[in-house]
């Protein structure tokens, strides 16, 4: 069992005051007012490179308290148009017998065999006592490659361990997988050796796979990231994700990337994702269990406890969406375990109305209206080709319904000033 050490003061802010399990709350905070209260107020969050957080306060300086809110704490990192879907699976690192806390594999099934791979990225978490500067856990192996990473957070706190820190990573590995996807994925090189206290420890790592297929519906795609760590009593964490409108026949596919799930008992966690729709509940879900290990099946050499710190979940929340919805909310609530929020995959149908209005939000980003242009053909030549670009990965539509989208993206822009010598 773990030793609960620092609950949190901030998102960012700690101290250490030593506490055990039997102080957390097993009561219920309701969440209340989902995607309709929330409707008018995020703005999207555009990010390159790092997130991290904020250089640490001096404990002095920073009052005691016992939960916190954690609202937003990802970002959006990239908004894409697909005929296709999402899949993940992956595996705990530390406690993984056969491969001695640094090692494991990954299995991937189920993509269409008539797929191709868009996208693929792998998301792991290290807890170490080393600080941000040591890198502690960039470069590892994925299928006999050497992979480095890019900080996706870190964090002067962990979910309840010994370790002073927490470090999340992120690597694309798109050029490395062949189509469809599937297959076994060796994963090697983490730091660990299968200890719980002591030395740095690597709680899993999972590959995010986008999957493009001819046959499958108009999707839009939304990928967040940003490191969150939970180890309060009661702290709450909520996230809204956003940079879509559904449409269509309402499909939804939510792929979170967790670590530190495990079992105490029926609700360790009060998680729901909610849309127009509804919410959906998925309480006590983060169990621990993976593709390659299922829940309570792992080992360490100084604990006799057989927990696994990972989860692999993916989750159809298409009953709680409704056309028209342009967000969900994700809300969590720690009662008996704590976790590290790394990433956020979610997959929602899309109609033309809902395309255009996205491939317009592309192409506005690189064709901006300023006065960069020389004239006006060179500003809605750029449009054309950008919105070719955005409509690109949707092969499932019919001709005629990629020329009227196109037609939609284009001819506002083309009706407008920019270029225009008086524009």
């Amino acid at each position: 069992m773990k030793s609960l050490l620092k609950p949190v003061l901030s998102r960012q802010r700690v101290v250490n005051v030593p506490r055990d399990q039997s102080q957390l709350p097993a009561t219920r905070l309701l969440f209340l007012g989902f995607a309709l209260l929330c409707a008018g107020g995020h703005a999207l969050a555009q990010s390159e490179g790092t997130i991290g957080a904020a250089d640490p306060v001096p404990i002095d300086e920073v009052p005691v308290i016992s939960q916190a809110d954690i609202t937003d704490p990802m970002l959006l990192r990239s908004r894409s148009l697909i005929c296709g879907d999402i899949t993940t699976a992956g595996t705990p690192i530390a406690g993984n017998a056969g491969g001695g806390g640094n090692s494991g594999e990954i299995s991937i099934s189920g993509i269409p065999v008539t797929a191709t791979v868009v996208n693929a990225r792998l998301f792991w978490t290290v807890l170490t006592d080393n600080d941000q500067a040591s890198e502690t856990g960039k470069t590892i192996s994925f299928d006999g490659n050497v992979v480095s990473g890019e900080m996706v957070g870190f964090a002067a706190e962990t979910p309840c361990f010994a370790q002073q820190n927490t470090v999340a990573w992120t690597a694309d590995v798109t050029s490395l997988l062949t189509d469809p996807g599937n297959g076994a994925y060796a994963v090697a090189g983490f730091p660990g050796n299968n200890n719980l206290a002591v030395g740095d420890f690597t709680e899993g790592v999972s590959l995010v796979i986008t999957y493009a297929d001819s046959t499958a519906s108009a999707k839009a795609l939304v990928s967040y990231e940003g490191l969150a760590v939970t180890n309060g009593n009661g702290e709450t964490l909520h996230q809204t994700l956003e940079g879509f409108e559904v449409g269509g026949t309402v499909s939804a596919t939510w792929a979170p990337i967790f670590g530190n799930g495990q079992v105490f008992g029926t609700s360790d966690e009060l998680l729901e994702f909610s849309g127009g729709a509804g919410a959906l509940n998925f309480d006590g879900s983060l169990d621990g269990g993976t593709a390659a290990f299922a829940a309570e099946t792992c080992s360490y050499l100084d604990s006799a406890t057989v927990s696994c710190y990972w989860d692999d979940d993916l989750h159809d929340v298409s009953a709680a969406m409704s056309p028209g919805d342009v967000l969900a909310d994700v809300n969590y609530e720690l009662v008996t375990d704590c976790h590290s929020f790394v990433a956020m995959d979610l997959a929602v149908s899309v109609d033309d109305v809902g395309i255009c209005g996205i491939a317009g939000e592309q192409v506005d980003a690189l064709c901006p209206a300023t006065d960069i242009w020389r004239n006006h053909g060179e500003y809605v030549s750029c449009v054309a080709h950008a919105a070719e670009a955005a409509l690109a990965g949707l092969t499932c539509l019919s001709e005629e319904q990629q020329e009227e989208i196109h037609g939609c993206v284009v001819s506002q822009r083309a009706q407008s000033d920019v270029g225009k010598p008086n524009g």
